[in-house]
């Protein structure tokens, strides 16, 4: 699973073992939850120091304003195509709360700070303000970015718009 492949990350299983000190984990999209799912199933989370979450799904969640506003096809993530990725990770299994394929619904205590970044006009944006919610609630340190006027995506294009290379 993820969590085993930070740990085996950690150990050096690519070359040196990484500086516990000074450790992050950072996602966008299926990887933000990817990154959220590998943190809340470490034994041992402590080496993680902070992480960085950039307009994740974390959990297949369709009914949100953003996907409303964003979602119907005048933006290149729709609601539709995140029923099809939800489907074909999940198929035809129903996450349990707190399984950790719908890390949202998860104990989110005691994780390290952690960076939320939403695109302004993404059909995931409502999401990451439900993470952040839960997040606060659990009593993690938290911070969102919004940027306004990008849509999903918007954090690989760093040769295009200026909020990309700002974010």
């Amino acid at each position: 699973d993820i969590s085993d492949t930070v740990e085996a990350v950690r150990q050096g299983a690519l070359g040196d073992a990484v500086d516990s000190t000074n450790c992050a984990l950072i996602g966008d999209s299926a990887g933000a939850a990817l990154a959220l799912s590998a943190m809340l199933g470490l034994a041992d989370r402590s080496f993680i120091r902070s992480a960085v979450l950039v307009y994740g799904c974390y959990a297949p969640v369709f009914d949100t304003a953003s996907h409303r506003r964003f979602g119907q096809g005048d933006y290149p993530l729709t609601t539709e195509r995140m029923r099809w990725y939800w489907q074909n990770y999940l198929g035809n299994h129903v996450p349990s709360r707190g399984s950790l394929a719908t890390p949202s619904h998860c104990d989110l205590s005691a994780l390290p700070p952690i960076m939320l970044i939403a695109a302004g006009v993404d059909s995931l944006r409502d999401e990451t303000f439900e993470l952040a919610k839960a997040l606060g609630e659990a009593g993690n340190s938290c911070r969102v970015e919004v940027h306004a006027g990008v849509c999903h995506g918007f954090f690989q294009m760093t040769g295009r718009p200026a909020a990309a290379r700002r974010a």
